[in-house]
């Protein structure tokens, strides 16, 4: 079993990296002691181009149980979001910005 865990943000002010090592932490640790129904391995899905992504990618991609990597483009214009009106209406109503702060959010993550 793949356990996926964020590698990086959307954007600042996430909550994703707060857990982030106690997650890790936890599925080695009931790994390590049986706890487990089935073997469990970590994906590292990488959020680009998030400025925490390298630095924690390269601080956890040597632990034993990394299987998998992942790159995650959430960027303007790219890949889901190629139409920007579709990227823009997805954030805008889930971190309920402003026409203002969506232009920033836009121009950040481009």
């Amino acid at each position: 079993m793949l356990d996926a865990v964020a590698i990086g943000d959307v954007r600042d002010g996430g909550d994703r990296l707060e857990n982030l090592e106690k997650m890790i932490n936890a599925v080695e640790d009931t790994q390590k002691r049986g706890l487990n129904r089935a073997e469990h391995r970590l994906h590292l899905r990488c959020e680009l181009p998030h400025h925490t992504t390298l630095p924690l990618f390269d601080k956890l991609v040597d632990r034993e149980l990394v299987s998998l990597v992942s790159l995650m483009d959430h960027s303007p214009g790219q890949r889901q979001y190629a139409e920007l009106s579709k990227y823009r209406d997805y954030y805008q109503g889930k971190y309920h910005l402003t026409n203002e702060q969506m232009d920033r959010f836009v121009r950040k993550s481009s």
